[in-house]
């Protein structure tokens, strides 16, 4: 009987033992993360200005011109610099060092797209898009909606405009409210912008839809144009909008919790070690 107590003893140490140092592992891993940007080689190989001296610019440029539409011109001007409208297949999406939790969670992309979304082709967690934009422009590339997600963030919640996602069949862009007494269509895939709304695209100027022209008849359906409740990042289609929005604030809070988890395993194990350690010292006596 002493000796089965003492197997489930040691069991209970080995597990601690090993939760401690998977643990650590992630801390570290994550640690390594900030301090060295997994995307820098695809930033150096595109010669991409780095998010910090962008958003230096932004800031100063803001300073002069303030909430107005020769900010949003500066802005369209100047993202092509630090970011690509593309999805980079040659590249690790979502880098371990990057956000472990996002990193394995895509072993679950096959079951979640037969099931959920019935369409094999989408992969949630393989091809996550980002929605701070600190972390999504750190990434330096994305397609349309990866794109609008991060310049509707950046735009409400750095400098406060009133911008929301707008989904148009096809091709995500972002509608921005109230500057100069005007509305304003961002689109940040083709780096350009003009006073109108999505719902009303028959005014757009025709040098905006020409500018936006492999995506002009996205832009030409009003029926099927969708604007976000939601200001900043948020759900672009009105079908999907609560799965959207679930997926979403996960990835959000998974930047939270890619920290969170690992510290608690660390806390639980090394207070289960000292138990383990003072039960063996009191029989030991």
């Amino acid at each position: 009987m002493e000796w089965f107590i003492d197997v489930k003893k040691f069991n209970r140490y080995s597990v601690a033992v090993l939760i401690c140092v998977l643990s650590l592992g992630l801390l570290f891993s994550q640690i390594y993360g900030v301090l060295v940007n997994p995307y820098q080689r695809y930033a150096q190989a595109n010669g991409l200005q780095a998010p910090e001296d962008f958003y230096k610019e932004l800031d100063d440029r803001y300073k002069v011109d303030g909430h107005s539409i020769k900010f949003i011109d500066f802005v369209s001007h100047r993202l092509g610099a630090s970011v690509k409208y593309e999805w980079s297949m040659a590249e690790e999406m979502m880098p371990f060092q990057e956000n472990w939790l996002l990193y394995a969670l895509r072993i679950f992309d096959p079951l979640i797209a037969k099931f959920l979304l019935r369409d094999s082709e989408i992969k949630v967690f393989g091809h996550v898009e980002l929605v701070d934009y600190e972390h999504a422009l750190r990434r330096g590339y994305g397609v349309c909606s990866q794109l609008a997600l991060a310049f509707s963030d950046l735009l409400q919640r750095r400098y406060h405009f009133d911008a929301h996602l707008a989904g148009l069949n096809g091709h995500v862009t972002v509608q921005i409210y109230g500057v100069d007494g005007v509305d304003i269509v961002f689109d940040p895939s083709y780096g350009v912008w003009a006073i109108g709304n999505v719902k009303q695209p028959q005014v757009l100027p025709t040098v905006f839809l020409a500018a936006v022209k492999k995506t002009k008849g996205a832009y030409l359906s009003p029926d099927d144009n969708y604007i976000s409740p939601v200001s900043g990042w948020g759900p672009y289609s009105s079908k999907s909008f609560y799965k959207q929005y679930a997926l979403l604030w996960f990835v959000y809070l998974s930047y939270f919790l890619k920290w969170l988890i690992p510290i608690f395993g660390l806390l639980l194990s090394t207070r289960r070690l000292g138990l383990l350690g003072n039960v063996r010292r009191v029989n030991s006596r």
